[in-house]
């Protein structure tokens, strides 16, 4: 009897400790699901004193749930309370330490305090986890960029730009890292893509003097009036005075700009060493374009200069040479 009643009482207990277990694991799933889409409301309408007393409430009941913990944690640090967070962090990622998302905030706290080494352990951590975390690859190269660590940052960058290639910040950090290199080719390829994407702005500016310092002209920057307009370069069929698709788009952008500054004079000058003739059609060419585009450029607003010579710039002090070139600039009526 004794041993009848103990198989029954095992077979009761096996059968109930699944049950128990999936008790446990639908309730903690459930929380971690409500701690998610209110965090995330929270954080998206940027009601961060809100959410601080609602995940401190949340920590008060359930202190051994690890996502009421790490959005506890968030808040605190959106707040401006970095180090407090990190208890919170740290008790997130010791109950579910296979989350990459606890790793990579925990990171930012330790970033907030200016613990650049805890930093970049934790990018790791979350990578360890989930190699493909843009954020956790793009702000570890931040970490070893600032630090001057630029080997050991290149493969981050490149792991991001891999995932997003429009990153803008990873692609003019990879450029960069390779001019510190003294990478030259990869430098000058890494430059054009970064334009490609991203001519527009002040880093498109500081990405086309560093090209043009490699005396690649493939983009170039154009002063009308007070503005700085970055366009890739004009660029024709050979032989001719037929611009290309590329060099059409850019003069688009041109004619855009310049047809909306009121009292100004656009300026067209071509340069075509050694060939005087070509680079008056060339001028001519883009005056007829110009015109037809922009009606607004007509009546003297479109005015030409040509020269069998080279054109030569300045870049950050340089001089440098152009023996095919186009230049744009502003005068007032």
């Amino acid at each position: 009897m004794g041993k009848n009643f103990c198989r029954k009482y095992l077979s009761v207990i096996i059968v109930l400790f699944p049950l128990f277990i999936s008790g446990c694991f639908v309730k903690d799933f459930g929380n971690t699901l409500t701690h998610s889409v209110k965090g995330d409301y929270y954080l998206s309408s940027k009601k961060y004193r809100a959410g601080q007393e609602s995940f401190r409430e949340e920590v008060r009941e359930n202190p051994q749930s690890a996502s009421a913990n790490y959005y506890y944690g968030r808040f605190l640090l959106q707040n401006g309370k970095a180090k407090n967070s990190l208890k919170y962090f740290n008790k997130s990622c010791l109950i579910n330490e296979n989350k990459a998302e606890y790793y990579f905030w925990r990171a930012m706290a330790f970033a907030d305090l200016g613990q650049n080494k805890n930093e970049a352990a934790d990018y790791r951590r979350a990578l360890k986890r989930d190699p493909r975390y843009l954020q956790a690859l793009t702000y570890l190269g931040h970490n070893l960029f600032e630090r001057k660590k630029y080997s050991e940052a290149l493969p981050f960058y490149s792991r991001a730009i891999a995932i997003w290639p429009k990153s803008p910040v990873a692609l003019y950090n990879r450029a960069f890292i390779l001019k510190k290199l003294h990478r030259i080719p990869e430098e000058e390829l890494a430059w054009q893509e970064y334009l490609r994407f991203h001519a527009n702005g002040d880093l498109g500016k500081e990405a086309t003097d560093n090209l043009n310092l490699l005396r690649n002209y493939s983009f170039r920057n154009y002063y009308l009036g007070a503005r700085t307009v970055t366009v890739a370069r004009i660029r024709w069929q050979p032989f001719s005075a037929v611009l290309t698709a590329e060099g059409l788009q850019s003069l688009q952008s041109i004619g855009e700009i310049s047809s909306r500054m009121d009292g100004a004079v656009l300026q067209v000058v071509t340069y075509q060493k050694n060939n005087l003739s070509l680079a008056k059609q060339r001028a001519l060419s883009i005056k007829r374009y110009l015109l037809k585009k922009f009606p607004a450029l007509s009546r003297g607003k479109v005015k030409l200069s040509w020269f069998a010579t080279p054109q030569y710039i300045k870049v950050r002090g340089r001089r440098l040479r152009i023996d095919e070139s186009v230049n744009f600039f502003t005068t007032r009526d």
